[in-house]
């Protein structure tokens, strides 16, 4: 369905920049692999904490605001735009958004996989090291 209708009438949105068209697939793994690294870390607080339902539900209200799911970051106030071009939400949702259907000079698209890059590997190592602390508290307690 989305194939038909991007096709149909949304291609002529799309970037026509085969440097960005070919950029795309990695974003969206980059992308893919935050996500999954703040997931894998909130499920990992559950070896220390009881109630991780709230901190789900504080990640998705932080993710709608500053990803761009509610709204594009450029209609945000200044502040909290500047705000969301440094936190990881940003790099999950409205970077391979930017790749798909705007123009990026080379210098910003840079920076975007740069920040997407960079946000990988910090999430990937906090999960990571909540899951080794929380996999130690448990082989203490239970073994």
């Amino acid at each position: 369905m989305a194939v038909a209708l991007l096709v149909s009438s949304g291609a002529s949105a799309l970037s026509s920049d085969p440097v960005q068209l070919a950029l795309i697939a990695p974003s969206l793994l980059l992308a893919w692999l935050i996500t999954f690294a703040f997931m894998f870390a909130i499920g990992a607080l559950a070896f220390f904490l009881t109630q991780t339902m709230a901190i789900a539900n504080l990640y998705f209200a932080l993710f709608s605001l500053f990803s761009g799911y509610l709204m594009p970051i450029k209609l945000l106030p200044p502040w909290i735009a500047a705000l969301a071009g440094w936190l990881p939400f940003r790099y999950m949702l409205s970077a391979p958004v930017e790749l798909m259907t705007r123009s990026i000079d080379r210098a910003h698209l840079e920076r975007l996989l740069g920040g997407q890059l960079a946000w990988t590997a910090i999430t990937l190592a906090i999960a990571l090291a909540l899951w080794r602390a929380g996999v130690k508290r448990f082989e203490a307690v239970g073994g």
